[in-house]
């Protein structure tokens, strides 16, 4: 960590790829040594950065923040990087889906991540169309 300093795009992508069981270890060890707190912030950002579109950098950030400790500033991103990969309609068709456990993996995430951060609220709109699903269900 002393040796990249504050750039954490550098420690990155030394150890590159992400998903390797050693390195992985080895960036979940620097992430909680990452000093002020900005700096910690700055790579999860670039961690989320890198994801591939499947999650899986969330769940990394994730795992840095509850070994380091929750931080309302990267629990935010991560929220706001699932929602840019999942999207309101992807999700509402996940809840929606005739399997079970694909409903309940669905669940089991919006409980984890916090996504969405506010269902009911009117600008977000998930409940409302999941409300308006259900009505046309019912009239069948």
């Amino acid at each position: 960590v002393r040796l990249y300093g504050y750039d954490v795009g550098q420690l990155l992508s030394t150890l590159q790829p992400l998903h390797s069981r050693w390195k992985l270890e080895v960036l979940l060890f620097a992430g909680c040594l990452l000093q002020p707190e900005t700096v910690f912030e700055d790579f999860c950002r670039a961690v989320l950065q890198s994801d591939d579109g499947t999650g899986a950098c969330c769940e990394m950030v994730r795992d840095f923040s509850k070994e380091r400790g929750e931080s309302t500033e990267v629990a935010q991103l991560v929220r706001n990087k699932l929602q840019e990969i999942r999207g309101t309609k992807a999700l509402i068709a996940g809840l929606c889906h005739p399997s079970l456990e694909l409903r309940s993996r669905i669940l089991s995430e919006m409980d984890t991540f916090g996504m969405p951060h506010d269902p009911f609220s009117e600008t977000d709109g998930t409940v409302e169309e999941l409300k308006t699903i259900a009505q046309r269900h019912d009239a069948k």
